[in-house]
């Protein structure tokens, strides 16, 4: 039983027919006063002596059916059809560059009417070596991307890693840069505070052959602090105030100072530094002065919260 595609293909070669055998002999066998026309319709409804569509048909059915008979066991791709026509199997489908080329190349060719390649019957043949070689391509043409895929994938697998090393290079010499700045910058202040304490130490030196001590005693904010002149009695030896620096413990001073042993200062207690010198001169009313002897304490404490008077 045919399709209707085919019926379709079947009417249509008989309108085509009628026409070329009306063209032909109207001007031999029209009827007068019919026109051309008039003349096709008259041979394609079967009134022509010299053409019986039912007879064209039945051959064109015929030859249909003898093509269709041909196509067996010819199994097309996946998503295409074979359909047998008059005289050309009809392969239907979507757009397959591959296959569409093998085909043009055994002979087929486009109807741009249809829309459809059509493939000769005289090479039906083919069909089959046709489709198992266009697979064996497309197959061959799959494995080349895939394998192109993967080298392109490697290739960036690759420049990923050769971009994380550099920036763990990278990081490393930074990491090694910055750890020798620290060191030079520790080193550099390591000597800074070298050279000040000799330069602290000389100045220590140079007052104790003058007669002159260095020393800190903390004060409670209802204490008045000593000031330059005034002069009171040290381990049965007067001495006299030259200098003077205090300042005003914060909670971090203050717990640093109960950490290393000095207890009970409060809120507001001040710690005092002063440079003394023995003199003669009668003492005034200070006494019981707690005093601890420093050597550098004075000089660095100028300038660092510690108001001073000389």
């Amino acid at each position: 039983m045919l399709s209707e595609y085919q019926i379709q293909l079947i009417e249509k070669a008989i309108k085509k027919t009628s026409r070329d055998i009306a063209m032909g002999s109207y001007a031999a066998f029209a009827p007068p006063g019919m026109g051309k026309g008039d003349f096709v319709k008259f041979v394609e409804s079967g009134g022509f002596d010299k053409f019986n569509p039912e007879t064209a048909r039945a051959v064109l059915h015929s030859l249909i059916e003898k093509n269709q008979e041909s196509l067996f066991g010819i199994i097309p791709p996946v998503g295409f059809e074979l359909i047998a026509g008059i005289d050309s199997i009809i392969f239907k489908g979507p757009y397959d560059a591959v296959l569409q080329t093998r085909l043009k190349r055994a002979g087929g060719y486009w109807n741009c009417d249809s829309t459809v390649w059509e493939f000769p019957v005289s090479k039906i043949e083919s069909l089959s070596r046709i489709f198992k070689n266009a697979d064996k391509a497309k197959a061959k043409e799959k494995s080349a991307a895939e394998q192109r895929q993967k080298y392109f994938e490697d290739k960036k697998e690759l420049e990923r890693a050769a971009r994380k090393e550099a920036a763990i290079k990278l990081e490393k010499e930074r990491n090694a840069a910055y750890q020798q700045h620290q060191d030079e910058k520790y080193a550099q202040r390591a000597r800074q505070k070298e050279v000040e304490r000799l330069v602290v130490q000389n100045e220590v030196d140079v007052e104790k052959s003058q007669g002159i001590e260095r020393y800190s005693a903390f004060f409670s904010p209802c204490q008045q602090s000593p000031i330059v002149g005034q002069v009171f009695i040290k381990g049965g030896q007067n001495f006299k105030v030259i200098a003077v620096a205090e300042k005003i413990l914060s909670k971090s001073d203050i717990d640093r100072e109960e950490d290393m042993g000095q207890p009970g200062l409060d809120y507001g207690t001040r710690r005092v530094l002063m440079k003394l010198k023995k003199t003669d001169e009668n003492p005034m009313a200070i006494e019981n002065i707690p005093l601890n002897a420093v050597e550098s304490e004075f000089n660095r404490g100028i300038g660092t919260g510690y108001q001073a008077e000389e």
